[in-house]
């Protein structure tokens, strides 16, 4: 979950808090709690109001983690389907939040249409590797949203390693390709001693 490490003390007469998570599909928690506030005010101006939208690693995790007073980085990434998109991360302090649906997800599909063979994370990995040149030593990865199945090996790309067939050949992207995967050259991968990884999310999906 993310949120606000502690909300602000509420005034003595009391207060009403707002911790919403996303509506799949229509809005961010961020979004839910904002209708939601926009609301309450309208009805009761009178009630002191404090925003605290969640997440749980899918859509609109980066944008609960901003509310909460993380720092906003912007980066441009490669989509789903290798369309450059501007995507975000989260930082606070040595840490930062990656969220999979910023660079590789659904919402980044050209025209909604669904691509789930050729569909990579590359993106995701890029975003990665920007946190560990901002000097990120936590990296926090939400998982959910994800218009990809390569189990995370466009990730892998991403961070600068090569995934080859056995004529050592680059394999293409999305997850249709690694049935010709032969071997993996990591030796242009960054650094990650003393890296830690969290994984956010609410399945159990497979991730290299």
């Amino acid at each position: 979950m993310v949120s606000a490490d502690r909300p602000p003390d509420p005034p003595a007469h009391g207060h009403v808090l707002l911790a919403p998570g996303r509506f799949p599909g229509t809005l961010t928690a961020a979004q839910v709690a904002r209708h939601l506030a926009a609301g309450l005010r309208r009805a009761r101006p009178d009630v002191p109001l404090v925003e605290l939208p969640v997440a749980d690693g899918g859509d609109g995790t980066v944008e609960a983690a901003l509310a909460a007073g993380w720092g906003r980085v912007e980066v441009e990434v490669c989509g789903p389907t290798g369309r450059p998109v501007t995507a975000r991360l989260a930082v606070r302090d040595r840490t930062a939040l990656v969220e999979l649906a910023e660079a590789s997800g659904l919402r980044r599909l050209p025209g909604g249409k669904p691509r789930p063979l050729t569909a990579s994370s590359l993106g995701t990995g890029q975003l990665v590797a920007h946190a560990l040149r901002l000097g990120a030593r936590r990296i926090v990865l939400g998982l959910g949203g994800g218009a990809c199945t390569d189990g995370g090996a466009g990730l892998v790309q991403g961070l600068g390693g090569r995934l080859l067939d056995a004529l050592g050949k680059d394999l293409p992207p999305g997850g249709a390709a690694l049935r010709s995967l032969h071997a993996l050259d990591l030796r242009a991968l960054p650094d990650l001693s003393g890296v830690e990884v969290v994984v956010a999310g609410d399945s159990a999906g497979p991730l290299l």
